[in-house]
């Protein structure tokens, strides 16, 4: 499943590039493909275009996206790996092998590390985002596993996940550096959770039920539980962005809740969304002294005590937003 980062996002596609802005990525199952949308609080309206163009999609069904480096993954149920997707270099590959039936996925960027489910073997599974080193994580006490997420609260690095079986069906977690102090922080009334939120900054979870087509709300320890909407369709996957809730629906399109004021609204109808799965959003928060350097730049300060973005290397500009040989030419 996706997680929340804050990050600049930069998108490249057939027409050119697109730089800075807040960003969804949703997994179409059908019919098959990503798609994306630029997104803001002001305008949420959702117009989506497909960005990865340079690689063949069978079945995309989970994703999640990596903003400290620019790069997508996902699992298409077709193919024994996770394949992924540098917009800061339009390179692809794949990680590791012999990788089936994947329901979720993280990306841990802090750690450089992916974590997904398997509901059919009820198992949940690692990798290092360069292949090596993949394990199995948990394979006791799980009955179909399926919503996964990553975050760090208040200084421990906790995974999150969800049962859907027919024995089980409950929210768990656990601190990453102890798997064996998991514990399961939402339990009954639930009939197959499918989607996990996280907001820190807030403190709560946010979680979607396709059983019983309601989205709930907790704080990240499962205490405090609230019903706070009965949503139409069956909602899959969720995400928070500023004060909305996001999800997707398997019977198609894209919805959204104001957390504030409840409305319920269909944000997308596009005709390509028949049913929508896997859900990313990545906001933008100027985070440094520089007003936010992109793409992995450097906010340092001069012996003048003036902050200046250092760009890596193919990036240049006030805030390295451009890339080195790069021409507007190329945008219609």
């Amino acid at each position: 499943m996706a997680f929340i980062l804050f990050a600049m996002y930069l998108m490249t596609s057939h027409v050119g590039f697109i730089f800075g802005g807040d960003i969804m990525f949703v997994a179409n199952l059908n019919p098959p493909g990503i798609y994306s949308s630029n997104i803001s609080p002001e305008n949420t309206s959702l117009h989506f275009t497909e960005p990865i163009q340079e690689v063949s999609l069978s079945r995309p069904k989970a994703l999640d996206y990596d903003p400290n480096n620019s790069t997508l993954y996902w699992f298409d149920v077709s193919s024994p790996y996770i394949g992924w997707y540098s917009f800061a270099t339009n390179e692809n590959g794949v990680v590791g092998n012999n990788i089936y039936g994947v329901d979720a996925l993280a990306v841990d960027g802090e750690k450089n590390k992916l974590y997904w489910t398997i509901s059919a073997d009820s198992k949940i599974e690692t990798v290092n985002t360069d292949g090596t080193n993949k394990t199995i994580l948990v394979d006791t006490n799980l009955d179909e596993p399926l919503a996964i997420e990553v975050e760090t609260i208040n200084g421990i690095r906790y995974l999150y996940w969800s049962n859907t079986g027919n024995s089980v069906q409950n929210i768990e977690r656990a601190p990453l550096d102890d798997l064996s102090k998991r514990t399961q922080i939402v339990t009954g009334g639930l009939v197959y959770p499918s989607g996990i939120a996280l907001s820190v900054s807030d403190g709560k979870m946010y979680w979607c039920d396709s059983g019983t087509d309601v989205i709930e709300e907790a704080n990240l320890d499962g205490t405090e539980r609230r019903i706070i909407a009965n949503v139409t369709g069956h909602p899959f996957d969720i995400e928070v962005y500023e004060n909305n809730l996001y999800w997707t629906d398997l019977t198609g399109g894209i919805h959204r809740l104001d957390r504030m004021t409840g409305i319920q609204s269909k944000e997308s109808s596009d005709s390509r969304l028949l049913q929508t799965g896997s859900l990313y959003v990545s906001p933008f928060k100027v985070q440094d002294d520089c007003g936010g350097c992109m793409n992995n730049g450097s906010c340092v300060s001069t012996e003048d005590d003036i902050s200046a973005c250092t760009c890596p290397t193919g990036y240049m500009g006030e805030l390295c937003e451009t890339i080195v040989g790069y021409c507007p030419c190329a945008l219609p």
